[in-house]
C-alpha cells in the first residue's frame, strides 16, 4: 500500500488533469485546440466530448506513471493496510492544494471584476496605415473579407469568423485579424476560394481584442482553403464580456476544484475521530 502523501498527490493530480481538460475545452485552447485542428484536417470535423475524454485519459495515464514512480521511491506504507488517506502529510497536501485553488479563484474573479468595472474605451487603429493594435478594446478600420468567412457550429450555435484586413491586402499575404460575429448566418465559401475579392469600402469594427482567440476548427478550415495565417492571430469579439470570459471560466473551475479539495480535507480529518468514537 502506498504512503498517504502519495495517494493525496495522485488525487490532486487527477483533479488538475480534469480541470485542465475542462478549461482547454471551454476556452478552445492548448492541447484541445491542437487535437481539434488535427481532427478537422484529417476527418473534416471534430468530436468535442471524445476530445475531452481522450485528454483526461491521457492525464490519468500521466498521473498513474507519476504515482507509480513516487510510490517506488517512497516505499510501502509501514502500516500495511488499505486505509483511506488519513496521514497528516496527505491531508496537508490536499489542504494546500485547496487553498491555492481558492486563492486562484479569488484572484481571477477579482481581476475579472476589476476589468469589467472599468469604462470601455475603444482605441482606434487603421489597418490601412499598418497600425499595430494593442489594448483590451479596439476599434479597427479595415476591410471585412466576407467572402472568405468560415462558420463554426458548436451544438446549436453558429459563429462566423471573417478575415479583417488592410485595403491593400493580397490573398498570398498572411491574415492577422479576424472578426467574430456570434449567431451570424454563415456565408458560403465560393468555389474560387482565395481569389482576390472585389474591392469594398473600409469599415470600422469595435470589440475586445482576443489574443490567439481563433478556434482550432476555424484555423484548420482557413488553412485547408489556402488562407495563410500570421504567427500571432487576434480575434475582434464584439460580445459583451468577451475580454473577461477566460478569467471567469478559470475562476469558476478553480473555485469548484478548491471546494472538492476542502471537502475532502474535512472528510479525511473527521475519519480518525469517527473511528475513535466507535471504539
Amino acid at each position: 500500500m502506498s504512503r498517504p502523501w502519495v495517494r493525496a498527490l495522485s488525487t490532486v493530480l487527477v483533479l488538475t488533469a480534469l480541470g485542465y481538460s475542462l478549461y482547454a475545452a471551454m476556452t478552445d485552447s492548448g492541447l484541445y485546440r491542437g487535437l481539434t485542428e488535427r481532427q478537422t484536417a484529417w476527418f473534416g470535423g471534430h468530436y468535442p466530448m471524445l476530445t475531452v475524454l481522450v485528454m483526461f485519459l491521457a492525464g490519468l495515464t500521466a498521473v498513474g506513471l507519476i504515482t507509480a514512480i513516487s510510490s517506488r521511491l517512497a516505499g510501502p506504507d509501514p502500516r500495511g493496510s488499505a486505509t483511506p488517506v488519513d496521514g497528516r502529510a496527505g491531508m496537508v497536501l490536499i489542504l494546500i492544494a485547496g487553498l491555492v485553488l481558492l486563492t486562484g479563484a479569488v484572484g481571477l474573479g477579482w481581476v475579472a471584476a476589476d476589468v469589467s468595472s472599468r469604462p470601455v474605451i475603444y482605441a482606434p487603429f487603421d489597418l490601412g496605415k499598418h497600425d499595430v493594435p494593442h489594448g483590451t478594446h479596439v476599434e479597427l478600420t479595415g476591410v471585412e473579407q466576407v467572402r472568405l468567412g468560415v462558420a463554426v457550429t458548436q451544438g446549436t450555435t453558429t459563429t462566423q469568423f471573417t478575415p479583417f484586413t488592410a485595403p491593400d491586402w493580397a490573398p498570398d499575404q498572411p491574415v492577422t485579424y479576424f472578426l467574430k460575429n456570434g449567431g451570424a448566418s454563415p456565408t458560403p465559401i465560393p468555389a474560387a476560394f482565395g481569389a482576390r475579392p472585389v474591392p469594398v469600402a473600409t469599415v470600422s469594427r469595435r470589440g475586445a481584442l482576443i489574443d490567439d482567440g481563433l478556434p482550432g476548427v476555424a484555423r484548420a478550415a482557413f488553412e485547408s482553403h489556402g488562407l495563410k495565417l500570421a504567427g500571432a492571430v487576434f480575434v475582434i469579439d464584439p460580445a459583451a464580456g468577451a475580454a473577461i470570459s477566460r478569467l471567469v471560466i478559470g475562476a469558476g473551475l478553480c473555485g469548484a476544484l478548491a471546494l472538492v479539495c476542502l471537502i475532502a480535507f474535512f472528510v479525511l480529518r473527521a475519519q480518525p475521530r469517527a473511528r475513535a468514537v466507535r471504539r
